[in-house]
């Protein structure tokens, strides 16, 4: 003790013990508090760890060891790596996970869970119901809806005429895509997704924003095998006959399908883009509902429940004070199935740990369309490694030859493949596939990963977009279904992705032929044929989406999986032997706030991981509490203040993006020109909604479009001695009004007392005498004058 007091008062501050464990350090603490003490060797550890990390422990301190002596004279000295200008530090990677292990935590299935149903339900006001003509259940739904106390109006389905009054619009039902009769411009896109496309533009165009339900008849698979539906009513279901009109092509019931037990391709289609729908027009959706065969007297009750909200537990209130079946969280269900025992909700879920039900070893020729590039030249690559020994690729028919397809044949050859065929063939002529699969009799096995990517806002989309989507994907498989019927084969793999899942905003084609690939997986096991159906994520091969797509569904939580343990993952699900999985690699802490940010998704919700990022994220909304910037702000100079908030707005712009540093947002360059899209600026409402504790418009950052901008409104909106400001204002009423039933004379005498108003506002200078009485009852309507009546004369006194 004596010795560390004597050392340690003439400046010594790190000692080295020389002995077989740490003792005497653990006790000169004690004399010398602010010193480091360092064992060099640790009885639990090998004498060379415990030795070098007393070394380095040492020389971090500011010790100066001899390193030749330390390292023999075999080491030599390196420079650190160094970043100028970016100033980030990188680490080694931790060892990767094994391929199988990855691809484990990517599965997900759909199940479909009963329940409850609460209270009467009421319905109130004017629905709309489109239905195409002679539809029997438009009568039976028409009568529903009516018995429950709303009054219904019927739209024409080939071009909806909508009542004048938006507002006045309490509810839309939609029973167009029972239609599935060909187009008469486009076969192969059923005229009742068309008819669905043009409805949900119109209302867009009216400015409704009464929930829209689109109802379809055997769209959905409820046993997740493809072998269990509820309302299974037998297996006569012969073929697809979804033929396009190309060279041979009939052109006979393109698109259609059966209504039996193994459901609709058609009415699939329907409702992958109704997930789309959900996702682009949010104010608008009201959501799916699958029907059954018929609409008794039990099922009409079923329906009526799921238009009025009151399904299960996320419906709060009295359905007669919620005509329209939203709930004030926006949390009712919204993709139902109705059956004669009850309403089922779809639910995404984790699959688990695949169960290996069969072997599957590739032999004989296996057939891979689209085979030449992207994930079908991945799969083929991994095909030829697991010992198939003829591969056919086919590629699109005007594709040009050479180049990269003779490298990649060259390559397929060496992996092991004995012969490799490359074909160009346009998979939605039928005859066209019927001639090539004609050529191989040997065939065994089947991998559809064709068809055309694409992002296309549903207000862009049209007939021929709908069917270039729909042409080489869904009908091209429904071909190779139905040419392949007397064959027994192997594997009938299709290649979906999350879109026909979850949506995909921009994606509602593509979504709706992803539906009906996994719709065709549930008709095949309906008929005791194999079939798997995988809905992917984002794979690392190219092709499957451009550099800037790639990088938004990185930003929104979506990565990449990497191509060997993706391939694992399709290897798993083939010899599971399910009908439909997804696979997918997603960050549920970034992709479920953005989600679900303009309005609750149920599908999700069961999942722990959205659970737990959903609490997250409601523990920083803004809910009006003092969150600690608006502590830190209070007080600072206004300079001061606003620069402090500009720092804020860039940091958590940037990290929206998914940039590190805030220098990748400068403060005045336009958020649209950085890459904002419209699920970047709701990540970032919702982060300054959790830094400020105010309540943000989804549109804050398109209607201050700059980080200046944005600053300074959000300056307006904190600084104490600015006052409630304007915008403040305008939204307390705008929430306050939407509150109001349209008839309710408080909301018209606003209503009127805002006209008044804006016509003061906007009135020609020049005019300096006030509006006349007349001339406010000229220009009002029946309900504005008794507001205006209740203005002049009401419990507030005369005028504004």
């Amino acid at each position: 003790t004596d010795g560390l007091t004597y050392l340690h008062s003439h400046g010594v501050k790190t000692f080295i013990e020389l002995g077989p464990d740490g003792v005497l350090s653990a006790m000169g603490h004690d004399s010398a508090q602010d010193s480091l003490f360092i064992p060099a060797l640790r009885g639990e550890r090998p004498e060379v760890t415990a030795l070098c990390t007393a070394v380095a422990t040492a020389y971090a301190r500011g010790a100066l060891p001899d390193w030749a002596a330390v390292l023999g004279g075999r080491g030599r000295r390196v420079d650190l790596p160094t970043y100028a200008f970016q100033r980030q530090r990188y680490w080694l990677e931790p060892p990767r996970t094994p391929p199988a292990e990855r691809a484990g935590s990517w599965r997900y299935r759909v199940e479909w869970r009963p329940v409850g149903e609460t209270g009467t339900p009421v319905l109130s006001g004017t629905w709309l119901l489109a239905a195409p003509e002679d539809e029997p259940l438009a009568d039976a739904c028409e009568a529903a809806v009516r018995r429950h106390g709303a009054e219904v109006v019927r739209i024409s389905a080939d071009a909806p005429r909508l009542p004048a009054d938006a507002g006045a619009i309490s509810g839309v039902l939609s029973l167009l895509a029972l239609d599935e009769e060909p187009h008469p411009s486009h076969p192969i896109v059923p005229r009742g997704l068309a008819r669905t496309l043009d409805l949900v533009k119109a209302l867009d165009t009216a400015g409704v924003t009464a929930p829209l339900w689109l109802a379809t008849r055997g769209a959905t698979d409820l046993g997740g095998t493809g072998m269990s539906r509820t309302d299974a009513v037998g297996t006569d279901i012969g073929t697809t006959d979804m033929g396009g009109t190309g060279a041979g092509g009939t052109g006979t019931d393109p698109g259609i399908g059966v209504s039996s037990g193994a459901g609709s391709l058609a009415q699939a289609q329907t409702w992958g883009l109704g997930l789309a729908v959900a996702l682009e027009y949010p104010r608008l959706w009201g959501g799916l509902v699958d029907l059954p065969e018929s609409l008794g007297h039990r099922e009409a009750g079923h329906l009526v429940r799921v238009l009025a909200g009151s399904l299960g537990e996320g419906t709060r209130g009295n359905p007669s004070e919620n005509p329209s079946g939203s709930t004030a969280d926006g949390s009712a269900e919204d993709q139902v199935a109705i059956r004669p025992a009850g309403p089922l909700v779809r639910r995404l879920v984790r699959a688990g740990a695949p169960v290996r039900r069969r072997d599957f070893r590739p032999s004989g020729t296996v057939l891979v369309t689209g085979g030449t590039d992207g994930l079908g030249a991945a799969v083929a690559r991994h095909l030829a490694t697991e010992g198939a020994e003829h591969l056919l690729l086919t590629r699109l028919a005007d594709a040009p030859e050479g180049g990269t397809v003779d490298r990649l044949v060259a390559e397929l050859g060496e992996l092991g493949a004995r012969r490799v065929s490359v074909v160009g063939c346009d998979l939605a002529d039928r005859r066209a596939v019927e001639e090539l699969l004609g050529t191989v009799p040997d065939l065994t096995a089947v991998f559809h990963a064709a068809g055309v990517p694409g992002v296309a806002a549903l207000a862009d989309l049209d007939v021929p977009a709908l069917g270039e989507a729909l042409g080489e994907k869904a009908v091209g498989a429904a071909n190779l279904h139905d040419a392949l019927l007397g064959r027994d084969l192997d594997a009938f793999v299709l290649f979906s992705s999350v879109a026909g899942v979850w949506g995909g905003a921009g994606q509602g084609a593509y979504a709706a032929a992803d539906a009906s690939l996994d719709a065709l997986a549930a008709r095949r096991r309906a008929l005791g044929l194999t079939a798997t159906s995988v809905a992917w994520g984002l794979w690392e091969e190219p092709g499957q989406a451009d550099a800037e797509r790639r990088d938004q569904l990185r930003r929104r939580g979506v990565t990449a999986m990497a191509t060997e343990a993706a391939l694992t993952a399709l290897w798993q699900a083939i010899e599971e032997d399910r009908a439909t999985v997804t696979v997918a690699d997603v960050d549920w802490a970034r992709f479920a706030p953005v989600f679900t940010a303009l309005r609750a998704r149920p599908l999700i919700s069961d999942l722990p991981e959205v659970r737990l990022a959903l609490g997250e994220a409601a523990k920083g909304s803004g809910d009006g509490r003092f969150p600690e910037l608006v502590t830190r702000l209070a007080g600072l100079p206004e300079g001061e203040r606003r620069q402090r908030l500009l720092r804020v707005v860039r940091a958590e712009a940037a990290a929206a993006l998914g940039h590190d540093s805030l220098d990748a947002v400068p403060p005045a360059r336009p958020f649209l020109d950085l890459g904002f899209d419209s699920l970047a600026a709701v990540g970032l409402r919702n982060r300054l909604a959790s830094a400020t504790g105010l309540n943000l418009p989804a549109t804050v950052a398109f209607d201050h479009p700059s980080a200046e901008a944005l600053a300074a409104y959000l300056d307006s909106r904190l600084d104490p001695a600015a006052g409630p400001s304007i915008d403040a204002g305008l939204d307390s009423l705008a929430a306050t009004l939407g509150a109001l039933d349209t008839a309710d004379p408080e909301r018209l005498r606003i209503t009127a007392r805002l006209r008044t108003l804006v016509a003061e506002l906007t009135r020609d200078p020049a005019d300096t005498g006030p509006r006349s009485m007349a001339e406010l009852v000229e220009e009002a309507s029946d309900d504005e004058l008794f507001g205006l009546l209740d203005a002049e004369f009401g419990e507030g006194g005369p005028g504004l």
